[in-house]
């Protein structure tokens, strides 16, 4: 998810395509930011070193509260 945030590059555009979601913070790919994004985030909470840590949503490299917070503010349909 960090590519999308930046300059596309060609290892960008390989990385943003198997790991950037069409709508920040929905994980599971319904279409809509919800619980079921939620509990993702949560099973996947902690250190997140590899690249396809989807729940990683800032690419720090970690699960955490600015995660969290970014899937918040995103809530809802996308």
């Amino acid at each position: 998810p960090f590519c999308c945030n930046d300059a596309w590059d060609e290892i960008c555009v390989g990385q943003a395509f198997t790991s950037c979601t069409a709508c920040t913070g929905d994980l599971d790919g319904n279409g809509v930011v919800d619980g079921g994004d939620q509990g993702l985030l949560f099973a996947a909470w902690g250190d997140c070193s590899d690249d396809t840590c989807n729940a990683d949503l800032n690419g720090d490299g970690k699960v955490d509260g600015k995660d969290f917070g970014i899937l918040m503010a995103n809530w809802g349909g996308c």
